[in-house]
């Protein structure tokens, strides 16, 4: 098969009138005299020779312009998009206040603090289940391994202990003003409840629903987290610090400063590397050592937080911020963080739950005068975890391509194609040059 028409041979000079004739041609091809041939195959040598030259001299221009397209490219496919965005909003009548939310992942339900009740959902779907009502709930804390529920009544002072299965109250425990945030200790089989207006904590036998003690602490306690270790952090808003308690002493074994993170309210806990992530009004974020209190970094949140999250499984740290956003922030590794973007919500939505089953983030808000839970989800994968950028340009013809390789590498191709048509060997039709200079559209 002949190649295009407007295709030639190199002309050699000396030769017979068949080595001026395109040699694509079979028929030409195989009349070649050997000394046609041999020509042929040392002006091919001679192009190498020259290409290779101009190759060495442009490689590390063709690195530099290499870096700047991979660099391109990892900027435009990872980009600063988390993907996560409101995909759903799950009405619930009645007005009111609200405060915590809590997920029973394994029960798969949705536990939300509204008013003088707690609103209880279907995890997957938002079915409304029931309620529980109180004199004035704030938060909800789960103990499955005992089949009980606790929520802390800061408006009666009490603590609710409620049945898992049927959802009813089987018992109320009092505890000092304003109880507030509360959570389960899985260590010491203790539910801690932090109370606002009395600076100390109640502390509740899980399996019995028993008063065991109070911790004083000190300062006005936001939310805590317990380690899964023995102790329970909390934050101190007015004295910016974090106590550390031990969970069986009932004592305060540490106090941290969290230096320019001022008046801390919201918190949460990377249990494996022993890093605690603390939101502060100040409109920072803390990331703080949880052996010694370091403050390893600070990074820029939103502005009033009230809620953290971490997702270990895909590193992402989540602040929930009452002027209507939540500020994304990857964990790089256990010292090296970096803000992925700010995620528009509703304003007021600054309390929130995390699903570690579907890194599904469910916040509290009121929109026209109507309750809600807003689902935060991912609408889209992020583009570096699907696939990369095209990066696209218009060009206009003629053009041609510019290849940049490795010298050595074309040394050898070239020695392989010389040798295999030794002296005395048919130059076969069709042969195909190691480079070649693309004929311009027509």
């Amino acid at each position: 098969m002949t190649g295009p028409k407007n295709y030639r041979s190199p002309q050699v000079q000396g030769s017979d009138s068949s080595a001026q004739q395109d040699f694509r041609s079979p028929e030409l091809a195989f009349s070649l005299s050997l000394d046609a041939r041999a020509k042929i195959i040392k002006r091919e040598e001679t192009f190498f020779t020259m290409a290779t030259e101009c190759q060495n001299v442009f490689a590390p221009l063709c690195k530099v312009l290499l870096a700047v397209v991979l660099c391109l490219t990892v900027l435009a496919s990872s980009g600063s998009n988390s993907g996560y965005g409101v995909t759903k909003k799950i009405p619930i009548p009645g007005q009111g206040s609200w405060d915590y939310l809590t997920v029973d992942e394994t029960a798969r339900r949705l536990y939300v603090s509204h008013g003088t009740q707690v609103e209880i959902l279907r995890l997957d779907s938002g079915e409304w289940l029931g309620s529980i009502p109180t004199a004035g709930v704030h938060g909800i804390a789960l103990a499955p391994e005992f089949g009980h529920g606790f929520i802390s009544d800061g408006k009666a002072s009490t603590i609710l202990v409620f049945d898992l299965k049927t959802m009813n109250v089987l018992q109320e425990v009092a505890s000092p003003k304003d109880p507030d945030a509360i959570v389960y200790d899985p260590t010491s089989k203790r539910v801690f409840a932090f109370n606002g207006d009395s600076n100390n904590a109640t502390v509740i036998d899980a399996a019995t629903g028993r008063f065991v003690g109070t911790v004083d602490l000190g300062g006005g306690p936001e939310f805590a987290v317990a380690d899964g270790n023995g102790f329970v952090f909390d934050n101190l808003e007015d004295q910016s610090q974090v106590v550390k308690i031990d969970s069986r002493k009932l004592t305060v074994e540490q106090r941290w400063p969290t230096g320019p993170c001022a008046s801390p309210s919201s918190m949460a806990i990377d249990r494996v590397n022993r890093r605690l992530f603390v939101g502060c009004r100040s409109k920072v974020m803390a990331v703080m050592n949880a052996d010694t209190g370091q403050v390893i970094t600070t990074l820029p949140i939103g502005d009033h937080v009230d809620a953290t999250a971490f997702d270990p499984e895909t590193r992402l740290i989540f602040s929930s911020n009452g002027e209507g956003t939540i500020t994304v922030i990857h964990q790089d590794d256990a010292d090296k963080y970096s803000v992925v973007e700010n995620v528009k919500t509703l304003p007021r939505a600054k309390t929130m739950a995390l699903d570690p089953k579907t890194h599904q983030l469910f916040l509290s808000t009121v929109e026209s005068g109507q309750f809600e839970v807003l689902v935060v989800g991912r609408r889209q994968m992020p583009q570096a975890e699907n696939q990369p950028t095209e990066l696209q340009q218009g060009v206009s013809t003629p053009f041609h391509f510019v290849v940049c390789g490795d010298a050595g590498h074309v040394d050898e191709r070239r020695t392989r194609r010389t040798n295999d048509y030794p002296e005395g060997g048919t130059l076969p039709p069709n042969r195909p040059g190691l480079f070649r200079k693309m004929p311009d559209p027509e």
